[in-house]
């Protein structure tokens, strides 16, 4: 399957340091700024996972990313930002990011597994 190309995203300050992410074509808008600064990593982590559960996958992308940005030592987040290319069919980010993972985390069994399912089934 070939991804569609995107631009890169561009992140802007609004008034009270709240950060937003412009609108991709064709994606939701998220009802709240993408990110709070000043956060730590958890709290980042925590507002992805609820993204994702609510289906808002690029508010969850953002977060998730944040976290890493914030803290890049938790394994978990990286699994959890490769689950969210997952679900949008996005093959190849979701490998890049469990495979950045695994550099952190080279024996974490939930990214060796998560691998393996995405080797299995689009390699």
């Amino acid at each position: 399957m070939v991804e569609p190309q995107k631009r890169p995203l561009q992140i802007r300050v609004q008034p009270k340091n709240k950060i937003v992410l412009p609108k991709r074509p064709g994606a939701a808008e998220p009802e709240e700024p993408a990110v709070e600064p000043g956060k730590g990593w958890e709290f980042y982590n925590e507002e992805g996972i609820r993204y994702f559960k609510e289906g808002k996958y690029d508010a969850a992308e953002t977060y998730f990313r944040e976290s890493i940005r914030v803290d890049g030592k938790h394994p978990g987040v990286y699994y959890n930002l490769s689950a969210t290319f997952m679900k949008q069919e996005l093959y190849k980010k979701a490998e890049t990011w469990v495979n950045k993972g695994l550099e952190i985390a080279p024996e974490d069994t939930q990214l060796l597994a998560f691998k393996q399912t995405i080797d299995d089934k689009f390699n």
